[in-house]
């Protein structure tokens, strides 16, 4: 919701805000991340999953500029390094986007159909499921294989054929 200057002015000397309702020695304003700097592990929780579940996305290091917070925080945030906390939560938050998209994207796909090809490009519906497309697949887990594959290699016996066999005939007594 954004609100005008008018609007905003109304708010701040409302009797009912509660800045006006506490003493004035009772309220500190304080900055977001008041006893973070960067390189020291008390990055607030909520921080670290938003941090984390974007660099899914975007580029680590503008994640970082973008929160104030070190890039290997949020490179650790993303693979789910550290605290389990952490990793349960970008992994659940990150589901629920890729589950927000996989019904966006069906229902994109859901419009390309005789009748609104005339109101919809073709081309504009298509970008639409690409681009769900890509965000489901970036938010989807890999898969990750142990360095310790097992290679199974079955050759298959080469078919005979009547030819491979030695005739006999038979006379009959």
């Amino acid at each position: 919701m954004l609100l005008d200057k008018d609007d905003k002015e109304k708010r701040l000397q409302s009797p009912r805000n509660l800045l006006n309702l506490l003493p004035r020695n009772a309220v500190a304003f304080r900055p977001l991340h008041v006893t973070k700097q960067i390189g020291t592990k008390n990055i607030p929780l909520p921080l670290k999953v938003v941090a984390g579940v974007l660099a899914k996305t975007e580029p680590v290091k503008e994640v970082a500029e973008v929160f104030d917070i070190s890039e290997s925080s949020v490179r650790a945030a993303k693979n789910g390094k550290g605290n389990s906390d952490v990793r349960d939560a970008v992994a659940a938050t990150s589901e629920k986007i890729r589950d927000l998209a996989l019904d966006k994207l069906m229902s994109s796909l859901g419009i390309i159909n005789g009748e609104t090809l005339g109101n919809c490009t073709a081309k504009d519906a298509s970008v639409v499921a690409r681009n769900l497309a890509g965000v489901v697949g970036q938010l989807s887990p890999r898969e990750k294989l142990d360095g310790n594959q097992v290679t199974f290699v079955i050759y298959a016996p080469k078919q005979k054929t009547e030819e491979h066999f030695q005739t006999v005939e038979v006379q009959a007594i």
